[in-house]
């Protein structure tokens, strides 16, 4: 009974911890240097713009209201639409869900391919000279920062294939990824730096 009730009440334990991370995220996001208003309409936006801008998102409400405010629309699924990309955020998460998922399995089935068979020869041979080089492989495999790794295990698939392995943006996104700010009678774009509490913040 026990074992069943620790099952049941562990989700419930986590909801502390991730109201407590909205906080520091929330807060964190505040604390960055300069205006989110100005940000978006770019440096020669008037006040009267950036007013109401700020008006529009919530910006000039108190702080702990507008955590308020990104939880209710949080709850209701409503998480805005993307300043960067000007697209749904919920939209443009999914459009990264399925690469996301195959590169875990595919990371999850290369890590298993390579674990189980050393593990099974470590096994085999306890203390002996395959035991001690699988235990060094593996303590330099953790020691070892992964996106260094990463990037060094790349260059030999980069020069077997001919082909720089990175990963690029669809033209659409691209495109978008740069908008053109009205405010600017040159094109030049200023991108918001804050795209997270803006799509969070209330509409």
């Amino acid at each position: 009974m026990h074992r069943y009730r620790f099952v049941l009440t562990r989700p419930l334990q986590f909801l502390p911890v991730i109201f407590g991370i909205s906080i520091i995220t929330f807060i964190l996001v505040r604390l960055i240097p300069g205006d989110p208003a100005r940000n978006l309409l770019g440096a020669r936006a008037t006040p009267s713009a950036i007013a109401k801008i700020r008006a529009q998102y919530g910006l000039d409400e108190p702080m702990w209201q507008q955590y308020f405010y990104f939880l209710n629309n949080l709850a209701d699924g409503e998480m805005g639409k993307s300043i960067l990309y000007k697209i749904d955020v919920l939209k443009l998460i999914a459009t990264r869900v399925e690469p996301t998922i195959a590169l875990v399995l595919s990371s999850v089935v290369l890590a298993v391919l390579i674990a189980v068979p050393m593990a099974a020869l470590a096994a085999r041979n306890s203390g002996k000279a395959p035991d001690h080089i699988v235990r060094v492989v593996s303590t330099f495999g953790i020691g070892f920062p992964p996106f260094w790794l990463g990037l060094m295990l790349m260059i030999p698939f980069q020069r077997q294939t001919g082909r720089a392995a990175g990963v690029r943006l669809r033209g659409d996104l691209r495109r978008q990824a740069r908008p053109s700010d009205p405010a600017e009678p040159d094109g030049r774009s200023f991108p918001c730096r804050r795209c997270w509490f803006a799509a969070c913040a209330r509409q």
